[in-house]
């Protein structure tokens, strides 16, 4: 999915008629809503103990290989929950999904399933492919 302000300007408006982007932020908004897993970025394991001087800065903010604090110098990334993740990535297709959207979403889907249930039966009942 390509973000909203990176589509040329000319293809902006078809962004809010695609259905697919109403299922994906539906299925990742309340799939991470409320997960407060935590992740390394961009690897490694969250540090657990430190020593008494370190603890209040290091632990459960920073990640080393093995998830135990060896100096300053070890660290390999940072802790994020799944949800600050998933949200809050810079540059991610998210920018602009909500959770709060989730009802709008099904709406939206709602309508497009039976706006083509509706044509099909149309076409079903107009087109006639026997020859005369």
């Amino acid at each position: 999915i390509v973000p909203h302000d990176k589509l040329p300007s000319y293809y902006r408006w078809l962004y809010y008629f695609s259905a697919q982007r109403y299922s994906t932020e539906a299925i990742i908004t309340t799939q991470f809503h409320g997960d407060h897993t935590k992740l390394c970025i961009p690897d490694g394991k969250p540090i657990e103990t430190a020593p008494w001087i370190f603890k209040r800065f290091v632990v459960d903010k920073f990640c080393t290989s093995d998830g135990e604090f060896q100096g300053l110098g070890s660290f390999t990334g940072v802790v994020q929950t799944a949800e600050e993740f998933v949200y809050n990535s810079e540059g991610s297709f998210l920018h602009g999904y909500e959770y709060e959207h989730r009802y709008i979403d099904f709406a939206v889907l709602l309508t497009w399933c039976l706006g083509l249930r509706i044509l099909t039966v149309i076409t079903a009942l107009t087109v006639d492919h026997n020859k005369r």
